[in-house]
């Protein structure tokens, strides 16, 4: 209960500005939210649908996704040109 007071406090100062997964109850009671879900709303909630005013942050899987084949078609890229180059040395 101390705790949540503190972050009240530093609330109101404008030290603490509390964000989807970081709230008051969250930091004091020290774990972390489930993630991609809304506490006291709806278990199948999302963060995007809870947290309205936070839509532009909530980064979704797509971005991973689209990074993971970025990184997949490097490698292959580089692992094709190695072969070329080998066969050519050959």
């Amino acid at each position: 209960m101390e705790a949540i007071k503190a972050l009240s406090q530093k609330k109101m100062r404008g030290e603490f500005k509390p964000r989807l997964k970081v709230d008051e109850l969250s930091v004091a009671l020290g774990n972390k939210e489930h993630p991609g879900r809304v506490r006291d709303v709806s278990s199948k909630l999302g963060l995007k649908h809870g947290f309205p005013q936070e839509a532009s942050s909530y980064r979704t899987r797509q971005h991973y996704k689209d990074d993971l084949f970025y990184t997949l078609f490097k490698k292959a890229n580089a692992y094709i040109d190695e072969k070329i180059n080998q066969l050519k040395a050959s």
